[in-house]
C-alpha cells in the first residue's frame, strides 16, 4: 500500500515537470521519461516481492526488468525497429510463458500487461504522428503505475469503474488533450487575429471546404430526421444527435485548426535552435 502511495505521488510529481518542460521547450527530456520508467518497475517488483510467497517470484521479477529493459532498448535503437521489435517480442513471450506456467494472476504480471497494452498504444499515436516520443515514453510509464485502479485510494473515492482502469485513463488523457488543443487554438487565433482572419477565409472559400461542408450538413439533416421520426428510445436519439452534429462541429475545429497552423506553427528560426525530430 506504501509503495502503491509513493508510485502515485511520483508519477504525479513527474508529469508536473514533463509539463512543464513540454511547455516551455516542446520536448520531454529522456532522462525525465526513462528515470520514471525505472523508479516505477523497480517499486512494483519490490511490491511483488513483498506480498508473493512464491519461491519462483524472482524468476517474474528478472523477466520483467528484461521486458522493461527491451522497451528501453526499443527506444534508443529506433535506426534498427526490426531488431528492436524482435527483441521486445521474445522479452514478452519469455515473461507471459513462464508467468501462465508459475502464476499468471499477479500484482507484477498485471502491470506488465498495462504497460505493454500502453506502450504499443504510444507506438500508434506516434507512428500516426498523434503526439512525440516523450508523450509514448511516459504513456508507457503510466500503464505500468496505473494498471489497475490504486487500492488506498479506495478509502477516500469509490468510483464505479464499469471499464477497466486502463481504458479509463487513456480516455481521459484524449479527452483533456483535445480540450487542450482547443483553448490554445482559440488563444493563437485571438492573439493574431488579422492575420488569422484572414487565413480561416480562404480556408472556407476554397472548393474542397464547401463540398464536405454541404456533404456533412446533408448527413446530419438525414441523422438527425432520422432520430425524430423513426427513432422512439429517448437514450437513443439522444446518441444519434450526438453523432449528427458531432461531425459538422468537427469539420470547423479542423479548419480553425489548420488556419492557426499557417499563422503560428512555421517560423523562422536560427540554426542554432534547430532540434532533431523523430
Amino acid at each position: 500500500m506504501l509503495i502503491e502511495l509513493i508510485l502515485v505521488i511520483i508519477a504525479l510529481i513527474w508529469l508536473f515537470f514533463a509539463s512543464y518542460f513540454d511547455i516551455k521547450t516542446r520536448e520531454i527530456p529522456d532522462w525525465l521519461s526513462y528515470s520514471l520508467l525505472i523508479i516505477a518497475i523497480v517499486l512494483t517488483c519490490l511490491s511483488f516481492l513483498n506480498s508473493s510467497n512464491s519461491p519462483l517470484k524472482y524468476i517474474l521479477v528478472i523477466l520483467a526488468l528484461l521486458v522493461v529493459s527491451s522497451i528501453i532498448y526499443f527506444y534508443e535503437k529506433e535506426e534498427h525497429p526490426t531488431k528492436g521489435y524482435l527483441f521486445l517480442s521474445i522479452s514478452i513471450a519469455l515473461y507471459f510463458l513462464i508467468a501462465l506456467k508459475i502464476d499468471l494472476n499477479n500484482s507484477l504480471t498485471t502491470s506488465m500487461l498495462g504497460l505493454i497494452i500502453f506502450f504499443f498504444l504510444g507506438i500508434i499515436m506516434y507512428y500516426t504522428k498523434q503526439w512525440g516520443g516523450g508523450d509514448t515514453k511516459l504513456l508507457t510509464s503510466l500503464g505500468l503505475i496505473f494498471a489497475t485502479y490504486p487500492g488506498f485510494l479506495l478509502s477516500y473515492f469509490t468510483p464505479n469503474l464499469n471499464l477497466p482502469f486502463l481504458l479509463i485513463i487513456f480516455i481521459n488523457i484524449l479527452i483533456f488533450g483535445a480540450l487542450y488543443g482547443i483553448v490554445w487554438t482559440f488563444v493563437l487565433a485571438i492573439k493574431n487575429w488579422k492575420k488569422f482572419s484572414i487565413s480561416l477565409k480562404e480556408s472556407l472559400h476554397r472548393k474542397e471546404t464547401k463540398l464536405l461542408e454541404m456533404t456533412m450538413f446533408l448527413l446530419t439533416i438525414l441523422l438527425l430526421l432520422f432520430a425524430f421520426v423513426l427513432v422512439q428510445d429517448l437514450q437513443l436519439k439522444i446518441i444519434i444527435m450526438f453523432i449528427a452534429i458531432a461531425p459538422l462541429f468537427f469539420i470547423y475545429i479542423i479548419i480553425l485548426t489548420k488556419s492557426v497552423e499557417k499563422i503560428s506553427f512555421i517560423k523562422t528560426i536560427p540554426v542554432t535552435r534547430l532540434t532533431e525530430s523523430y
